[in-house]
C-alpha cells in the first residue's frame, strides 16, 4: 500500500487540510490515530505523557518536557542532535528554567 500516495489522493479530491480536518472534527476525534495521520507519537514518549491509565498531570509544561526527557526516547535524541542540542542540554536547561521560577 503506497500511503503517501493515497494521503496525495485525498488531498487532491478533498482540499490539502481533508485529513487534518477529519481528525480535528467530532467524527474524526472519535477516530483512532491511523497511517494517514503521519508520524504517531513514540510509545514510550506517550507513556512519559500520559502514564498508562490517565494523564500524569504535570504541573508545568517544564515538567512535562523533562519527563519526555528522561524517557530516553532515541527518535528524540536524534532530532535534538540535529538541532544542535541533546536530551542532558534540555533538561539541565529545564531544571534550571523550573528552579527560577521558583
Amino acid at each position: 500500500m503506497d500511503l503517501p500516495a493515497i494521503q496525495r489522493q485525498m488531498r487532491a479530491d478533498y482540499g490539502p487540510h481533508a485529513i487534518e480536518e477529519l481528525y480535528r472534527s467530532p467524527v474524526g476525534r472519535r477516530l483512532s490515530w491511523g497511517p494517514l495521520c503521519g508520524p504517531q507519537m513514540a510509545p514510550v514518549l506517550k507513556k512519559a505523557l500520559f502514564g498508562t491509565e490517565r494523564a500524569a498531570g504535570f504541573a508545568t509544561s517544564g515538567h512535562a518536557l523533562l519527563s519526555l526527557l528522561d524517557a530516553g526516547s532515541s527518535g528524540l535524541g536524534a532530532v535534538l542532535s540535529a538541532l544542535g542540542s541533546s536530551p542532558d542540554l534540555l533538561r539541565l536547561a529545564a531544571r534550571e528554567s523550573l528552579r527560577q521560577a521558583g
